[in-house]
């Protein structure tokens, strides 16, 4: 996936599994409460998703909902520059 400012953006889907992998760069920085990217329909999770990543040139986390329409929010604004790196899986939304 191609995500201005982001570093490294890859999503693999593998036997209904979806891996995620992200090196934001500063693609996130600022933006909270809003869409960051929207992730494609057959990549997407039948439910909300939360999980927590923290970020490079802090002790700080943040935490992160993927929604089951495709869009990734982050909840906080952040207090630096700093990446965000993290990897989840999950089931890939059953599309009928």
């Amino acid at each position: 996936m191609y995500i201005p400012n982001a570093t490294f953006i890859k999503i693999y889907k593998i036997a209904g599994m979806v891996t995620l992998i992200v090196d934001s760069g500063t693609a996130f920085f600022n933006k909270a409460n809003t869409p960051i990217f929207n992730i494609p329909e057959k990549y997407r999770p039948n439910e909300t998703l939360y999980f927590s990543a923290s970020y490079r040139n802090s002790t700080k986390s943040n935490t992160f909902f993927l929604y089951s329409n495709g869009n990734l929010i982050k909840s906080e604004a952040d207090d630096n520059l700093g990446a965000y790196y993290f990897t989840i899986s999950y089931p890939a939304k059953t599309i009928n």
